[in-house]
């Protein structure tokens, strides 16, 4: 069966590298229809086109998420520490995730392996670090330079990187 989920940035790309093979939930209607050997297709919140898919290995429940995280490594997790205490409080920040929640529906603890080539090839999220710089370094020399439009600074830009050589 497969079944879908929506993550946001870091969770998603803590699975996309490979970081975090463990992903936590309520145990709502949805989630206790999940079984061992079920395809998972994770979407990425900001931009659905990006989706990638797992195969769910293990299931483990608990009555909450300091439960949970007493008995899985939290390194599988997308944490880097094993400290239960602050996990356990980074949980109870998101919606619906308070204690009563989870007392009253329990948790679940998701363990999965990727499903070859069903996720993006590249890094999704790579072109935001290039993009920054780039539009800083832009903006900059469109102060400098207000009275031309912005096709004008990438060709001078272009023409700029020609003359140091670079023709890719």
């Amino acid at each position: 069966m497969i079944q879908t989920m929506h993550l946001c940035k870091e969770p998603f790309h803590q699975i996309w590298s490979g970081c975090k093979t463990i992903e936590f939930r309520m145990l709502d209607e949805k989630r206790r229809r999940i079984n061992i050997g079920d395809t998972i297709k994770f979407y990425y919140n900001d931009d659905p086109k990006i989706s990638m898919e797992v195969t769910v290995t293990a299931l483990y429940k608990a009555t909450s998420f300091k439960e949970l995280f007493e008995i899985i490594p939290l390194t599988k997790c997308g944490y880097d520490t094993d400290d239960v205490e602050d996990a356990y409080l980074e949980m109870e920040k998101f919606p619906g995730y308070n204690k009563e929640n989870q007392e009253k529906l329990g948790v679940i603890g998701i363990e999965f392996e990727e499903v070859p080539y069903a996720k993006p090839f590249r890094d999704p999220f790579r072109h935001e670090p290039f993009l920054e710089k780039f539009s800083n370094v832009i903006l900059k020399y469109w102060q400098e330079h207000p009275d031309l439009r912005y096709g004008q600074i990438l060709s001078n830009f272009q023409n700029e990187l020609k003359y140091r050589g670079v023709n890719d």
